[in-house]
């Protein structure tokens, strides 16, 4: 057998996925993708001498099956110049590969593809910086291989100006601010006459 396109060739031996590998029938059994473009030959050897065959290649055929969105974008929400991700996944044979798109103000989806997104073809869409400006965009991913292609749900992205939350912070009481008060008050001397009674002085003393 070669794996390295005929470079090569190595004895095979009986074992899974292999049998009569002394025989003039090769059997494989459960084939796999890995074995996709092996080469294989056969060695005939007698007392006089050998001869090997010509090689021929085993190609395997994988059965495609068009993408399917296991794991849907969920809405994010961060403060004004914040970073945010969306993340999404997919099954499908082959692999699918990944393109994110954007809706701006409820505008047509389009591909992403510069800041202050990053990973726009990958299963995880960045972004860094975020502006008031991106506030209410909404973010979906569309995964495609050679069988087909599928479309995630769209998640919102909210960017929280930085004064809003001051100004939740103050109506909160976070932003307390202490006061103090200050009262004061007079008391009334007394004075004896001469009948010896008491009468209040002629005004307040001040304290």
């Amino acid at each position: 057998m070669s794996t390295n396109g005929g470079g090569s060739f190595s004895n095979l031996a009986n074992g899974a996925p292999y049998s009569g590998v002394t025989t003039n029938v090769l059997a494989l059994t459960g084939v796999t993708a890995g074995l996709n473009n092996n080469q294989y030959r056969l060695v005939a050897t007698n007392s006089a001498g050998t001869a090997t065959s010509t090689a021929a290649t085993l190609t395997v055929s994988t059965v495609s099956s068009a993408p399917v969105i296991t794991t849907q974008p969920t809405n994010q929400t961060v403060s004004a110049g914040g970073n945010a991700s969306f993340t999404v996944a997919a099954t499908g044979t082959p692999t699918p590969t990944y393109q994110w798109q954007a809706s701006v103000g409820g505008g047509a989806f389009t591909n992403l593809t510069t800041a202050p997104y990053g990973g726009v073809t990958t299963a995880t869409l960045t972004i860094t910086g975020a502006t008031g400006g991106l506030s209410g965009n909404q973010h979906r991913a569309v995964a495609t291989n050679t069988a087909g292609s599928a479309t995630s749900n769209a998640a919102l992205l909210t960017v929280n100006d930085a004064h809003d939350h001051d100004a939740a912070d103050q109506s909160s009481g976070h932003n307390r601010r202490n006061a103090t008060f200050t009262v004061a008050a007079t008391v009334a001397r007394r004075r004896r006459h001469t009948d010896g009674r008491s009468r209040p002085a002629a005004g307040p003393l001040r304290t």
